[in-house]
Parts: C-alpha cells; structure tokens; sequence
C-alpha cells in the first residue's frame, strides 16, 4: 500500500469509530480537569436562577452542564476499571451503569436522593447533551403537542447537584 492509500485508510477510520482507549495509556485526571471546566462554564452560562429566570443562555448551559457529568462519568469510569478501556458515549445513564457500585452509591448519597428519583431523572436526561446540542432539531423530532407548545426540560440534578457530587466522590476515590 502507497503512502496515500495508507493516509485515506486512516481518514476513513477516523469518520468511523474512534480508537478505544486504555485507561492505562491516559491520565485520569485529565478528564477530571476538562469537567470540571465544562462544569464552570456551564455555571457562566446558566447564572443564578431568580424567581424561576435563568439569565444566561440555556441550550449552551445544559450542553455543558451534561458534557460534564459526561467526562466526570467517564473520569470516575477509568477508577472503577483501571485496568478496563476508557468508557466512551453520551448516554449518562449507560456511563452510570458502568461505575462500581461502591462509586454508583456515593453518587446517590451524595445527591441526596433516593436511588429510584437518581435514576429516574438521569434516565430522562440520559441523552441531554446529544438533545440539547441540536436543539433546533428537537421540535421536528417530536409528534406535534395538542397545545401548540413545544417543551424542552432537564432536571436540576443534572445542572445544580450532580457535578459537584462527581468532583467530591471522585475526589474521594482517587
């Protein structure tokens, strides 16, 4: 194979799936560093909610805020099987459902919900990130509403409590 059949091979591989990563060949912490940025820009974005108004800009806040529990998942993922591959995908309850059940209770507890509540709203907002980032596409997706209005929601758990939650339990897991 010529060098630029070699080149087209590997732009072909890199439109199709990434390579899987060992949890061996990067730093954990890392990941930790990128949530906790995204955590703070998520913050910037959606403010201080007052009387129920969130004064920033809303899709780019809840991308964010999502994108982060992402990392932070995947970032308490690489603890709960570091001799596994780094986990990958968007879907935060999939990602969830890797952790150890030792780092999935302290989560709960730390957020200070029963397990069915955790579950049930990080099942609703499993696929935030992916909604939210092409939000404009939601309302063509959806069967039309009776009432004309077309409602895109997240849980507070996922913008208010459950990133601070993943820094403290990683933190005590590392």
């Amino acid at each position: 194979m010529n060098p630029a059949e070699t080149r087209a091979g590997s732009a072909v591989a890199q439109k199709g799936q990434r390579k899987r990563l060992k949890v061996g060949d990067i730093v954990v912490g890392a990941i930790a560093t990128e949530a906790r940025s995204f955590t703070e820009a998520g913050r910037r974005c959606l403010g201080d909610m007052r009387h129920g108004v969130i004064p920033g800009p809303v899709g780019p806040g809840i991308v964010c805020m999502s994108f982060a529990v992402e990392l932070w998942f995947k970032a308490l993922g690489c603890l709960s099987n570091p001799a596994g591959e780094v986990p990958s995908g968007h879907d935060l309850s999939a990602l969830f459902n890797l952790l150890s059940t030792d780092i999935q209770d302290a989560l709960i507890a730390r957020c200070a919900q029963t397990r069915m509540h955790f579950l049930n709203a990080l099942q609703e907002d499993a696929k935030a990130f992916e909604t939210w980032r092409y939000s404009y596409e939601w309302a063509a997706r959806q069967p039309a509403s009776q009432d004309g209005l077309e409602v895109m929601t997240v849980n507070l758990l996922l913008t208010n409590v459950l990133p601070d939650a993943c820094d403290q339990v990683y933190e005590a897991f590392k």
